[in-house]
């Protein structure tokens, strides 16, 4: 017979002491979407437990800290890392409209934060605009090495993309990489494949080993 075992929460970094209200924050009470909160600093379950409010009340206060004083400070990838997944495009916008932050600094972020997100397709618009802005200065977004790769590829290239469009601007130069995005999440999407002028491409990057080609046909 199985010994019989109690749980108990696993005391972690983001614990209010104990004498803290375990009340959940207005603000996040107000992101509340069914049993989910939805909050630029914290996106979690929500139990309404006790100690899980502690948790999360922590987590809000600490990364809301993080963003201010990156901000202040002009640490804008902590300032971008201080904003859950979902939410980290506005944090990046708001640093683009800098007109004090330099362009390589703008490149660097813009990378770092696409590789992050998921979904970008959602605000695909945005994604573009921001691309767009390197569109004379491309090789900015790329490490040395992505850029003599890219100067070495061939004039016409082909590219693929796994998903359930064709519409979008992230690509790839590997097939199974393609195949692997279209089948991800148990998804039965498509592989799209077509050959394009490298110069119609923006840029190669591979720091996801993933072979991606920014590629933005008509949009």
């Amino acid at each position: 017979m199985l010994e019989k075992k109690e749980f108990h929460f696993v005391e972690n970094p983001f614990a209010l002491e104990k004498s803290e209200n375990a009340e959940l924050i207005e603000e996040l009470k107000n992101s509340l979407k069914e049993n989910i909160i939805h909050h630029k600093y914290v996106v979690d379950i929500y139990t309404g437990m006790p100690e899980h409010n502690n948790y999360l009340n922590k987590k809000y206060k600490i990364n809301k800290e993080n963003a201010e004083n990156a901000l202040k400070n002009q640490d804008y990838f902590r300032y971008i890392d201080s904003h859950e997944l979902p939410y980290k495009l506005a944090p990046l916008c708001a640093v683009f409209e800098k007109a004090d932050v330099d362009d390589k600094i703008k490149a660097e972020l813009l990378t770092y934060t696409w590789v992050l997100v998921e979904n970008p397709s959602v605000n695909m618009k945005h994604w573009i605009k921001l691309f767009k802005y390197f569109a004379e200065k491309n090789e900015l977004l790329m490490t040395e090495q992505e850029l003599e790769f890219f100067n070495n590829l061939s004039e016409e290239i082909t590219v693929y993309r796994g998903a359930d469009s064709i519409e979008g601007i992230s690509w790839t130069l590997c097939k199974e990489k393609a195949e692997w995005f279209a089948k991800r999440y148990n998804k039965n999407g498509k592989i799209f494949a077509k050959t394009v002028k490298k110069n119609d491409c923006l840029c190669y990057l591979n720091d996801r080993k993933e072979e991606e080609i920014i590629y933005f046909d008509k949009v």
